[in-house]
């Protein structure tokens, strides 16, 4: 670690493991401004100084994506990006992820508080947007879908499409429903002996099917109704509450 980073972070009382991430963001931001400026980042000097908002900015374009060649990457120059990867950053990809450019501004924004120095966050949250639009154009014009949200029951329905009709996919379904429908203290009273399938007879053919009997049930319908029954057919029908 860099003495400077050292200095800044050792002294604050951080966890080992929040130290590691930062200095991970900051070396990575003087390996950049020296690429791109000729200089080491403002904040190692001594004392140290705020980085300024052009080379805030300036981080920002190089870091938005763009299609090239059939190729996602970062829009810095070849000088830039072939340097940052000589000294070990972004290795395995040609343009980082939104949230990765958005955790290293971030880390900047973290150590000008520490150091007591004026940081423009007012710049950041204007071109954040812009940040993960153009990450999602670009992608877009390669013809890279986006996936879409699912939602709770959509994601439920798709756990139980892919639950064997064995006794060990009825004890899937089981489970699965039972984390829909009971509160996570229920849950965490559950015993995996309870899980194991009896057979019930329904419309004169045995099924496998899990029966359980609520610990602690609230509200009138827990109450009501302690006792809940999971069969083949369960994966059919939506749960009652997500």
């Amino acid at each position: 670690m860099a003495e400077w980073i050292d200095q800044l972070l050792v002294e604050q009382k951080l966890a080992p493991r929040t130290i590691a991430q930062y200095a991970a963001g900051l070396l990575y931001w003087d390996m950049w401004h020296r690429l791109r400026y000729g200089m080491p980042l403002s904040l190692s000097a001594a004392p140290p100084t705020a980085v300024s908002l052009d080379a805030v900015n300036a981080f920002i374009d190089d870091h938005l994506a763009i299609a090239v060649g059939g190729r996602l990457r970062m829009r810095m120059t070849s000088t830039i990006f072939d340097g940052l990867r000589e000294a070990g950053y972004n290795a395995r990809v040609d343009c980082v992820a939104p949230a990765t450019s958005d955790w290293r501004l971030l880390v900047l924004q973290r150590a000008h508080s520490l150091s007591n120095l004026r940081f423009d966050r007012e710049l950041v949250r204007r071109r954040k947007p812009e940040i993960y639009a153009s990450w999602e154009a670009e992608r877009a014009a390669l013809g890279i879908t986006m996936a879409l949200p699912m939602s709770a029951t959509n994601t439920v329905s798709a756990l139980l499409g892919v639950c064997n009709d064995d006794r060990e996919g009825t004890m899937d379904v089981a489970l699965i429903l039972f984390l829909c429908r009971l509160t996570p203290s229920q849950v965490a009273q559950l015993r995996f002996s309870e899980l194991a399938p009896g057979t019930i007879v329904l419309d004169g053919e045995e099924l496998d099917a899990v029966e359980l009997t609520i610990r602690d049930p609230i509200g009138e319908l827990q109450t009501s109704q302690p006792k809940m029954r999971v069969g083949r057919d369960s994966r059919e029908k939506q749960p009652n509450r997500l």
